[in-house]
């Protein structure tokens, strides 16, 4: 039986933000693939919902980054991303989430939640946990100090961004393999993106505050991103072939994780054309301006186009030769391969270079 967080003694939340409307996505570009599940995620009605944060007394946090009562992980609804309480309540989030045998440690004061189990995944940490710290930074003069509460298993960038965005605040790091931490207060900002990934408005103001601060006038930037890891469970065999392409048609090669984040944030900022294969790697496409150009080279869901919407940019998609998208399904466990059709993609290169100017 799993209890929701705002049945909690002393639990409240404080209402930040109204529901606001977001504005219709832009058409897709006029040469991207169009299958069904593309166009109607793309087109689907913004959903409006409001903002705030929680806070809760005598928390656990164990495991990667959850929140619990002492019988069992609660459920969070709008703070976190809605497959986060799915995947909780069918015991989907690894045995280490719990309590038994590990030692507590007692924090006092209030500690910040803004990570969950599944940050590990690059785009998962940017979509969903970066908007949390800056809507955090936003409202942090009304707040008594705080601390960052993460587990140490969580990969380094998530305690670069934490210290990029929120300089001041303490990184609390625990081993969730022998520790679990009780603490004095919570305070968990709402998920800026659901009911089906779409952005409240006001994360276009959160994100251009950060791009400003980081932001250097460049030439416009054509990129092309490369990837220096492969996905677990996807990968273009002919990713040579196609990068081969896109250079030749001048575009500029760039593995972003190479990169500083405050480097990744400006070279985004002044991107005209981002053309990559789809997933962590496109999302960054969130600190580029509008009527940037992007185009994704496969389709897994409908996040890009949520990018495009709040952004106000331009996006399209180029399947796989085989016509069928290549995304994670959990009941296939192999890595599957997928190549992407050479003298197509030029011919869209073209297109976007000619539209992008």
């Amino acid at each position: 039986m799993f209890n929701k967080i705002e049945d909690q003694p002393d639990y409240i939340f404080r209402k930040l933000h109204p529901a606001q409307p977001s504005e219709a996505a832009p058409p897709l570009l006029h040469y991207s693939d169009r299958a069904d599940e593309i166009y109607s995620e793309h087109v689907k009605e913004p959903k409006s919902f409001e903002l705030g944060m929680a806070f809760a007394k005598d928390l656990i946090i164990s495991g990667r980054s959850v929140a619990r009562d002492r019988r069992a992980p609660l459920l969070l609804g709008p703070l976190m991303p809605e497959y986060v309480d799915s995947f909780a309540s069918k015991n989907l989030i690894g045995q280490e989430h719990g309590i038994k045998g590990k030692n507590p440690r007692y924090v006092p004061g209030l500690s910040a939640l803004v990570s969950h189990f599944n940050i590990g995944v690059y785009g998962h940490w940017l979509m969903e946990s970066v908007p949390k710290l800056l809507l955090l930074a936003m409202h942090a003069g009304e707040l008594p100090p705080f601390r960052i509460i993460l587990h140490e298993s969580a990969p380094q960038f998530a305690s670069e961004w934490i210290r990029l965005i929120l300089p001041d605040a303490h990184i609390e790091l625990y081993d969730s393999s022998t520790e679990y931490v009780l603490c004095e207060q919570v305070v968990i900002p709402s998920c800026l993106a659901i009911k089906g990934y779409f952005f409240h408005p006001i994360t276009n103001d959160l994100i251009d505050r950060l791009v400003k601060m980081h932001f250097v006038k460049s030439d416009p930037r054509f990129l092309y991103l490369t990837r220096e890891s492969q996905s677990g469970y996807r990968e273009m065999s002919n990713r040579q072939e196609i990068e081969n392409a896109a250079c030749a048609s001048g575009l500029e090669l760039v593995s972003p994780e190479v990169l500083s984040i405050p480097d990744q944030i400006n070279l985004f900022a002044n991107a005209k054309l981002i053309v990559s294969e789809f997933g962590s790697i496109s999302h960054n496409s969130i600190f580029s301006p509008p009527h940037t150009h992007v185009f994704c080279l496969n389709w897994i869901n409908m996040v890009q186009s949520r990018i495009a919407q709040l952004r106000r940019q331009t996006v399209g998609y180029q399947l796989p030769r085989s016509g069928l998208a290549v995304k994670y399904e959990p009941d296939i466990t192999e890595k599957r391969f997928y190549q992407i059709d050479k003298e197509r993609f030029k011919m869209n290169l073209d297109c976007l270079l000619e539209s992008a100017g």
